[in-house]
């Protein structure tokens, strides 16, 4: 049903170029998101050190 012409479109979700790309996005976002929790994590235990 020619569902096979699809993977040859630069927007196909199965494409390897996408597929990468949507990794490395994934990847970039996972270390964004862990530093974020760090310095959060040191942010609360400045503020309790702090706090008489």
């Amino acid at each position: 049903s020619g569902g096979g012409c699809n993977l040859k479109k630069s927007w196909h979700p199965q494409t390897l170029r996408n597929v990468e790309k949507v990794w490395k996005a994934e990847q970039k976002h996972e270390a964004e998101r862990k530093k974020i929790e760090e310095l959060q994590r040191e942010q609360d235990a400045e503020d309790a050190g702090t706090v008489p």
